[in-house]
């Protein structure tokens, strides 16, 4: 299990604003809750990495949102940055 960082918790941070007065299409809820319930699991995963954890929190926000990928690779590092673009739809990029 990868414990909470302050890497993690920016991630939380920005994708949480993100993704503000969003909905999910199925269900209902706030959007934040899909990328929460991805971040819980994948921090549960043998072999996560606290950046796995950081782009399972900001997988959707280039996707869905004003948010770039050169402003994650900017604010959180290639590291997360790549994971994110690998999460992300082509089109969006």
């Amino acid at each position: 299990m990868v414990p909470d960082s302050p890497l993690i918790a920016r991630a939380k941070e920005v994708a949480t604003s993100a993704h503000e007065g969003q909905m999910r299409d199925w269900g209902g809820g706030p959007y934040i809750q899909h990328p929460a319930r991805v971040a819980a699991m994948v921090a549960e995963l043998p072999d996560a990495t606290e950046a796995m954890v950081a782009a399972a929190w900001l997988h959707d926000v280039v996707e869905d949102t004003d948010v770039h990928l050169a402003q994650i690779d900017r604010d959180f590092g290639n590291a997360v940055a790549h994971l994110v673009m690998w999460l992300t739809n082509p089109e969006k990029l």
